[in-house]
């Protein structure tokens, strides 16, 4: 993915946008917002699923009510609601629907399909816990190209920050392509528990999710995650404030074959990637991060925090988080890896072959330039 964007007059090789200033609602104060103008897409590895759906697939537009807008600003939730409940293959209209606070909640072994124009437009609502599309308790579905615009600019409440465009809980085989995420109160995409401890075998591959207001993707809970090829840029609001959050809330909950490929993430409030397993009990943990481009997020990278109790014995999380061949572009950041916490010799933090850019010179990252670690950091 080669993109460009422009700041300050310096050029710079990672993606196409432009400067605008943002004053949209619940803006961390500090924050310039950095406009994209391009994405990027994967090719699709399940085409001819997807020549299927768009051939065979029932077009929801043929469900809406008689002299339907095709404006975006009627709430068309129920109707889609009753075409998901009714069909497994389903094709979005080619052009924007307005939905309310429930979303969309799909069913197990379906194919959804975005069309070019299509968009789900989340209606302003003063919810504090809320989603675009929801997936609960359910297996095996593939959702193409969505495109989702949150209610951040014109949420009716200032509590909350649990207003996700993708919401996944306890569930299996999920596939996402080329999402396009933007605006959302919460996260762009949360996954997480549900009757099982953790979801698991998801894919999230392509696309961007844009000004988030609390965190890119949230991985709560997983085993056997694929995140690859995505941009996630310009979160700001609330704290955690990364491009990806793992973070589990409960020590039973798992962080297992967890992948990140090719992910950049730019201009993000607090943290490019975040691993935070304070509240994990004597679990095993597997992360493996390759080739992540962080460009311009205002303080760490990487965001790493251990037990908050002190008392390691008890904590017990052990595994290895391997980070390898990444590029950071930013010469302020406040720290190249930030530690918080109490950390064990059990987990390995294994580092390779990563550079640091500045003013467009790459240097190898050594001991040196990290400084003093906490962690069981092992550098190559």
């Amino acid at each position: 993915m080669l993109i460009r964007y422009i700041y300050y007059g310096v050029f710079f090789s990672v993606l196409s946008i432009f400067i605008i200033i943002n004053s949209c609602h619940g803006q961390t104060k500090g924050f310039q917002y950095i406009a994209i103008e391009d994405r990027s897409e994967v090719k699709l590895t399940s085409l001819s699923v997807y020549d299927s759906a768009i051939k065979n697939g029932r077009n929801i537009e043929f469900f809406l009510p008689k002299g339907y807008s095709r404006s975006g600003n009627i709430n068309y939730t129920d109707y889609i609601q009753n075409a998901i409940n009714k069909f497994d293959t389903i094709v979005m209209p080619n052009f924007p629907i307005l939905i309310d606070w429930r979303g969309i909640n799909l069913r197990s072994n379906m194919v959804i399909v975005f069309r070019e124009n299509s968009k789900l437009i989340i209606k302003p609502n003063d919810k504090t816990n809320y989603h675009a599309i929801g997936m609960v308790n359910i297996n095996n579905v593939k959702i193409f190209s969505p495109k989702i615009q949150g209610d951040r600019a014109s949420h009716a409440n200032v509590k909350g920050e649990w207003g996700h465009g993708i919401k996944i809980f306890g569930s299996n085989s999920i596939h996402i392509y080329n999402a396009k995420i933007t605006d959302c109160w919460g996260d762009g995409i949360y996954v997480g528990r549900g009757k099982l401890p953790f979801s698991s075998n998801i894919v999230i591959s392509g696309g961007t999710i844009d000004n988030s207001r609390r965190n890119g993707i949230s991985i709560i809970s997983c085993k056997n995650l694929l995140i690859s090829n995505v941009l996630i840029s310009n979160t700001n609001g609330v704290l955690p404030m990364a491009a990806i959050d793992f973070e589990p809330n409960l020590p039973d909950e798992e962080l297992k074959n967890i992948n990140v490929l090719k992910v950049q993430t730019f201009n993000n409030g607090y943290s490019g990637i975040l691993i935070a397993l304070q509240k994990l009990k004597r679990k095993e943990i597997s992360i493996n991060i390759s080739e992540h481009t962080d460009e311009m997020t205002l303080y760490y990278p990487i965001n790493i925090y251990g037990s908050l109790t002190g008392d390691i014995k008890k904590w017990g999380v052990y595994g290895n988080v391997n980070y390898s061949n990444s590029i950071w572009n930013n010469k302020n950041y406040i720290k190249l890896i930030n530690e918080g916490g109490n950390f064990n010799n059990l987990i390995k933090f294994n580092f390779s072959n990563n550079y640091i850019k500045n003013n467009g010179r790459k240097e190898r990252l050594d001991k040196r330039k990290l400084g003093s670690s906490k962690i069981n950091l092992f550098l190559k």
